[in-house]
């Protein structure tokens, strides 16, 4: 009995330099977010194994005094074990959060005007503490109210920390974040084949003969859509997958399309390349080249003093034959969405003049023979004139017109002539003989850009006669000669003139 009375002293004396198992984890406590508790107890033993949880907000689960900053009040459980499985101790802490769990409502913002607001508070806050709230770092344009926790005018894509503050006690803080203009910030549609056209903020991107375009939506958050991915049911075109933050679109039906994401669109309309061909500037060119034909080809009343079917002699004229066309043909425009347009004048003008003057007028001797004599100068001339010119609003200059062809060939001639003559009449019959000589020189430049040609061609002498012998009634002419006879050979010469005007460019 004695003996078992030793052992009952002898344990109660070990027992009483270990703490009791109900204080392993130590007293329960009250803590602000941004400050922590230390839990636990110095006096518990080094020599045990220590599991902590739940592990949310703890520095460690396996320290024998880690430190709690949960973002709300947690009861914390702590399980010892002694060496060789020995000892057992359970125990538990209850860690209250003053001040934690800062939310908004919204938790996030779009760059709409109408949501661009949110209301901060706390999950967790002491009955009669005063909160300042405030934002830390960053603010995107955010401004906070720091007595209610509104938060507006956000300009810019980001996330920003939002703290509330103990109005006694700044030690004691809680934070939460808060993104802000989330959702789509552009909306693009890009010709795929020329990428720097682009329409954007409710522009029409005009596509001209082209399959593909690529509609694509820009994110306010970051580069890329992590959530929130881009709504496409307002457009009038889907894209194969819901929700693509880019996808292309080939040529087909519909010609016009709306484009619409988070608010933000686009349109695109195709259109065929068709030529349009205008007239009113043919026919004005047509008025003008008349005008000038009868300038200058006066009446026949400028050859007073002879009869012009009697004659040689032939008053100025001018003829014009054109073909031309001008065509507008739709283009895209140059680094723009909008719809250009390339301007085309091309065809051909034929133009002649022909002029055979006399000094003087014919003069006659009288009566019997009679002679005449008479002396004129003359000239003509033939052009043709292909060109081709256009102004295109899809090149990188397109206020100017270009020359796409331009080619020039006539025949110029001038020289100068006599005429005589002579009527000898019978009782019975008559003889009329005719002698007509001139001598020519025609220049026959061609033009065909940059080179201009020029031959020229020299008659020194032609003379044609005619020799009729008839009785006195016309009609019956026994006898009519008439030839044309060069004296000398035409001489042509070379090319006399070449001129390159690459040199004036």
């Amino acid at each position: 009995m004695n003996r078992i009375k030793y052992f009952v002293i002898v344990i109660c004396t070990l027992l009483s330099g270990i703490v009791s198992a109900q204080e392993w984890a130590g007293p329960d406590t009250s803590v602000c977010q941004g400050a922590g508790a230390l839990l636990g107890v110095s006096s518990a033993p080094n020599d045990y194994c220590y599991n902590w949880s739940p592990a949310e907000g703890l520095s460690s689960t396996t320290a024998k005094r880690p430190t709690a900053n949960p973002s709300k009040t947690t009861e914390y459980t702590l399980v010892a074990i002694g060496p060789d499985f020995s000892n057992k101790v359970v125990d538990k802490v209850k860690v209250t959060v003053e001040l934690g769990g800062v939310v908004t409502a919204p938790s996030y913002t779009e760059p709409d005007g109408t949501t661009n607001q949110a209301h901060a508070h706390l999950t967790v806050k002491e009955p009669g503490t005063s909160i300042e709230w405030s934002i830390e770092g960053e603010n995107h344009g955010c401004v906070i109210n720091p007595t209610t926790g509104n938060i507006s005018y956000c300009n810019s894509a980001g996330e920003v920390t939002i703290r509330a503050t103990d109005a006694t006690n700044e030690e004691c803080y809680a934070e939460g974040t808060f993104r802000v203009n989330v959702g789509v910030k552009q909306v693009y549609a890009i010709d795929e084949t020329h990428p720097t056209r682009k329409a954007t903020n409710g522009d029409t991107l005009y596509l001209i003969g082209h399959n593909d375009v690529k509609l694509k939506a820009i994110p306010n958050d970051g580069e890329s859509f992590t959530e929130d991915q881009p709504d496409w049911t307002a457009s009038t075109v889907q894209p194969p997958s819901p929700n693509a933050a880019e996808w292309s679109h080939s040529e087909g039906s519909p010609s016009f399309m709306h484009i619409e994401a988070g608010g933000k669109s686009v349109n695109v309309a195709r259109i065929q390349p068709t030529e349009v061909t205008l007239t009113n500037i043919v026919h004005t060119l047509n008025t003008l080249l008349k005008m000038l034909e009868q300038f200058c080809s006066p009446s026949s009343d400028l050859a007073v003093g002879y009869d012009p079917d009697k004659s040689v002699c032939e008053p100025l004229h001018m003829g014009f034959t054109h073909n031309l066309t001008y065509k507008q043909i739709p283009v895209e425009k140059f680094n723009s969405p909008k719809k250009g347009l390339k301007e085309q004048l091309e065809g051909e003008i034929n133009g002649s003049l022909t002029a055979k003057v006399c000094f003087p007028p014919p003069y006659s001797s009288a009566p019997n023979p009679l002679f005449m004599w008479s002396t004129y100068v003359f000239g003509s001339g033939t052009t043709k004139l292909n060109a081709g010119v256009s102004k295109d609003e899809s090149l990188a200059s397109p206020a100017s017109w270009q020359v796409d062809e331009l080619n020039f060939s006539g025949t110029l001639k001038f020289g100068v002539g006599g005429e005589v003559g002579v009527y000898v009449p019978g009782d019975f019959f008559g003889i009329q003989g005719t002698l007509l000589g001139d001598i020519t020189i025609s220049i026959d430049p061609t033009f065909s850009s940059p080179l201009i040609n020029s031959t020229v061609k020299i008659e020194p002498l032609v003379i044609e006669g005619s020799l009729k012998v008839f009785w006195l009634n016309p009609d019956n002419t026994v006898i009519n000669l008439t030839g044309k006879y060069n004296l000398l050979d035409p001489l042509e010469s070379q090319p006399f003139k070449t001129l390159d005007l690459t040199q004036f460019q």
